[in-house]
């Protein structure tokens, strides 16, 4: 959304196969989606793409219609290499794909050669201590493109840090 809210053409694509809840959580339902057109040539991306302006004018959606029993030979077709070319030509400045987590299944490393960057998102006293040491190791060996991360959900201390330094920098004294 808050791409779309830059004016800038933003395309999500829904690529978690195994467990995905974007379809639950957008409250959509498609009626065709992205497994049914890497396992079907005749579909084309137009038929898959939901340009309902729903969430926003400037965002469109390729959302996840069924969960397939081979979604790993469906990452592996030559349809997703013929997806994101395709891609490349249509007018979208920004291309958000959502995976599984990164380490329970290699479907990140298979889409990393069509992204620019790759953006791992935890969440505060939820993502374990050793998902942070395999993000390290992956971002030291520069197996993912550009990676960076983002912490949701943390609690704004209370302690010595840049918060108190700010809190009183901007109260005016009297």
């Amino acid at each position: 959304m808050s791409l779309a809210s830059t004016g800038r053409k933003t395309l999500l694509i829904d690529l978690d196969m195994r467990k995905s809840m974007m379809n639950q959580t957008l409250e959509m339902n498609p009626h065709k989606g992205i497994a049914m057109f890497l396992s079907d040539s005749s579909m084309s991306l137009e038929d898959i793409i939901d340009k309902s302006g729903k969430y926003h004018k400037n965002l469109d959606i390729i959302p996840i219609k069924v969960f397939p029993p081979n979604p790993a030979e469906l990452l592996l077709s030559k349809r997703l290499d013929d997806l994101f070319s395709e891609l490349k030509t249509m007018d979208y400045k920004y291309i958000i794909v959502d995976t599984p987590p990164v380490g329970l299944v290699a479907d990140a490393f298979r889409i990393n050669e069509f992204v620019d960057a790759t953006i791992f998102v935890t969440r505060a006293e939820y993502t374990f201590k050793s998902s942070l040491a395999e993000i390290q190791r992956l971002y030291k060996t520069g197996k993912l493109h550009n990676l960076t991360l983002v912490l949701n959900a943390s609690q704004q201390g209370t302690g010595y840090g840049y918060g108190e330094y700010k809190h009183k920098y901007y109260i005016e004294e009297d």
